[in-house]
């Protein structure tokens, strides 16, 4: 029953430990993109701003 018990705490903490890994590298890589595409989102959207004939 302890032997069990202590198995299923171990077995938990790697699939959680597993899960948070999955996860970073997930999200790591689009934040990555998105921090790389800022610059670029913020220069379009001034080109369009100065381009955009007042009305």
């Amino acid at each position: 029953m302890h032997l069990k018990h202590r198995y299923r705490l171990v077995n938990d903490l790697n699939c959680s430990l597993w899960d948070m890994s999955v996860r970073i590298d997930i999200i790591l890589p689009f934040s990555l993109v998105n921090a790389l595409q800022w610059p670029y989102f913020i220069k379009l959207i001034l080109n369009f701003m100065r381009t955009k004939p007042a009305s």
